[in-house]
């Protein structure tokens, strides 16, 4: 089968997909979030007149964490935490005067570990590590890879509670 906007996507380049733990399936495009039930399409988008809507629409990553929160990356406004249920949003920005905020708005990756700690791969600001409590950021750390932390890493993995594997575009492997 073949899906296009014409069908309900909120658009016809899928950047991510994920699914929940209630089998529905979610696709992030540049044109908003979309969840497919196996039937239909319902499709998600930032409203500028609702501050309660997505913060964007540029949808690059999807994460599911085991509260069944959907954490997103977007190339613009940072990581939203997306209650599928309530629909809503928590979005965890760059601050440039708050060191506690996260590195960077342009997202490339969202990796969530079998600990359930959030690892948000930026470009341009290194990684950070987010520890989720209850639906909340109990901790943020920002590892930045020396010089090359302009560096764009385009996938993370948790190998073990010492070790992780950044895999970075065009560059090797760097572990922390």
């Amino acid at each position: 089968m073949s899906y296009k906007s014409v069908d309900g996507l909120a658009g016809n380049t899928i950047n991510c997909i994920a699914q929940d733990q209630y089998g529905f399936i979610w696709f992030g495009t540049y044109h908003g979030l979309t969840r497919f039930d196996g039937y239909s399409f319902l499709v998600i988008r930032n409203d500028p007149k609702d501050s309660s809507s997505l913060p964007s629409n540029r949808i690059v990553d999807i994460a599911v964490d085991k509260n069944g929160l959907l954490w997103l990356g977007t190339d613009d406004t940072g990581v939203i935490a997306f209650d599928p249920v309530s629909h809503s949003v928590i979005n965890y920005r760059h601050n440039p005067d708050d060191p506690s905020s996260l590195s960077n708005n342009n997202i490339s990756r969202i990796f969530i570990d079998s600990s359930g700690n959030i690892w948000v791969c930026t470009i341009g600001g290194g990684i950070n590590l987010l520890n989720e409590q209850g639906g909340v950021i109990d901790d943020l750390i920002v590892y930045r890879l020396g010089e090359a932390s302009f560096l764009l890493v385009v996938n993370a993995a948790k190998i073990d509670e010492d070790f992780a594997w950044l895999q970075q575009h065009s560059a090797p492997e760097v572990a922390l």
